[in-house]
């Protein structure tokens, strides 16, 4: 792990972070499985796994991506975020959820995940710009996800067990 006060995570550092997801993914399943199981991890290992899977899929597709493969991650996000202080990030996801979740829930799932998806296809441009913001912070080596993942992971690693396994 980088050093304490690091101010970006090293591509080892971000190699070890999605190698551990990977192993979480392992434990729990898939992020696109429903429900998601999260139970078994430690409040840090629910952060990296709910923040990289959120991210994968943002990278795939934008927010849009994520709230169509993955909806349950979605408001499982900001507080992830809120958790690890990404608090940049924490933003982003709040405002891409006021678009898809910007109703009260409906007492059926599928009813209610077509109004999600018909609140995320007719939010495009916002859900550009958002994506397009996510794509900055994620370029960005001091403000990318990973980074205040190993901040964090550095600061209570008895919630990370095997981190810095391979």
């Amino acid at each position: 792990m980088s050093p304490p006060g690091h101010p970006s995570a090293s591509p080892e550092d971000v190699a070890r972070i999605h190698d551990h997801y990977r192993r979480l993914v392992e434990r729990v399943g898939e992020p696109e499985r429903e429900p998601l199981f999260l139970e078994a991890l430690s409040a840090g290992e629910q952060a990296l796994y709910v923040l990289i899977a959120a991210c994968e899929q943002i990278q795939l597709g934008g927010f849009e991506q994520l709230f169509v493969v993955a909806p349950a991650l979605a408001p499982l996000a900001p507080d992830a975020a809120a958790l690890v202080k990404a608090r940049r990030f924490q933003r982003l996801f709040e405002q891409a959820n006021a678009v898809a979740f910007d109703e009260p829930p409906r007492k059926r799932a599928s009813s209610e995940f077509r109004r999600m998806v018909r609140a995320v296809e007719s939010s495009g441009e916002r859900l550009t710009a958002l994506d397009e913001a996510f794509d900055g912070l994620m370029a960005d080596a001091h403000e990318r996800i990973e980074t205040h993942l190993v901040r964090y992971a550095e600061s209570v690693p008895h919630e990370f067990k095997g981190l810095g396994e391979r």
